[in-house]
């Protein structure tokens, strides 16, 4: 592998290549350690695990380099950051076409009344964009992941939705837990405001080791909003990152992507426990489980506030009795049952 677009010294004195050089060296380290440890497990989607860490790479070279032209003080070419690209690009479709540096109307001009050095970045960002929208190459994913380094991603967000969903594990996943049982982790969606159609990891959790089976299915349910959309998964503090597998988060991603390509509202104190078949909901594995962990948690959206989970959606072929429906239901924990996903205009 080539070396970054500058020197290990001048990354960490320069305050503006701190973000990019603490992932290379620092957080470089624990993923690499995160992938092999994934490796003994048979289910996890490698391919996913070694795209996102390569793409990661690249955009984390591209971005020094953006760094490096921004700051007018190197002779840091466009073809530099170009190529930086052009290796990531490769990573989603091996036929990529070539970089053409010539095509490239780039100078330091586009800086006019920019001094702030992150806005000079985004805006380097936004013409290599531009510039190479009507190539074949993934420009949502590059133009997200190279803002990403910088922090200027959440500009490019158009909405976004957190979803609690359920899983079940059999041994403890909490630090503070004594044994298995129902846990709840958050999935994050979002419609990124750039043209074109793609679907992607947010870089914060790409490196998370998921099963093919898990990753499929929110891939699947993401075409129900058009447009690019990019999604991440996130537990609870001391949860740590263990293997997710299985389906049955597909309910709630059908309903999310959804809500999220008609410009409908989503409530974050409802969960749904149960798995999508094309326009119907069906029974998952050990459902008593999961409504008892949505019954104690407690979780805060995207603007900090505090919210506790209230309502839950269940299949009409659930497992779930009537005694038990009851049951929660005076514990404080509204059970639904709903046999098809409706896509009106309400509040789901």
């Amino acid at each position: 592998m080539e070396s970054v677009a500058c020197s290990p010294t001048e990354a960490k004195e320069n305050p503006k290549y701190k973000d990019c050089w603490v992932w290379f060296t620092e957080d470089r380290e624990k993923t690499i350690l995160q992938i092999k440890k994934a490796l003994t497990d048979p289910d996890v989607d490698y391919d996913r695990l070694y795209c996102n860490f390569a793409m990661r790479v690249a955009t984390g070279r591209a971005a020094m380099s953006i760094g490096r032209f921004a700051a007018i003080t190197t002779q840091t070419s466009p073809s530099e950051i170009l190529e930086r690209w052009y290796e990531g690009a490769g990573l989603i479709n091996n036929q990529s076409d070539q970089p053409v540096v010539a095509e490239l109307n780039w100078t330091q001009a586009i800086f006019q009344n920019t001094p702030d050095h992150l806005t000079r970045c985004a805006k380097i960002v936004e013409s290599l964009r531009r510039q190479l929208q009507n190539t074949n190459w993934p420009v949502a994913r590059l133009e997200y992941w190279t803002r990403h380094c910088f922090h200027a991603h959440l500009e490019q967000i158009h909405s976004q939705f957190v979803i609690p969903i359920a899983g079940y594990s059999e041994i403890p996943l909490m630090q503070s837990a004594d044994a298995g049982g129902g846990f709840i982790v958050h999935l994050q969606i979002s419609k990124i405001l750039n043209a074109g159609k793609d679907f992607f990891d947010d870089p914060d959790t790409a490196l998370w080791p998921l099963s093919r089976t898990l990753f499929k299915s929110v891939k699947r349910e993401s075409r129900r909003c058009a447009g690019v959309r990019c999604f991440s998964i996130g537990g609870p503090e001391g949860m740590g990152t263990p293997i997710l597998d299985g389906d049955s988060l597909s309910g709630a991603a059908a309903v999310g992507f959804t809500a999220l390509g008609q410009g409908l509202p989503y409530n974050p104190e409802c969960i749904i426990v149960a798995k999508s078949s094309g326009r119907r909901l069906r029974s998952v594995g050990y459902e008593l489980d999961k409504l008892d962990a949505a019954l104690n948690h407690e979780w805060k959206d995207t603007q900090g506030r505090r919210v506790k989970i209230t309502q839950a959606v269940i299949a009409q072929d659930s497992s779930v009795t009537d005694t038990e429906v009851h049951s929660l239901h005076h514990l404080g924990l509204e059970v639904i049952r709903c046999a098809y996903l409706r896509s009106r205009r309400r509040r789901f």
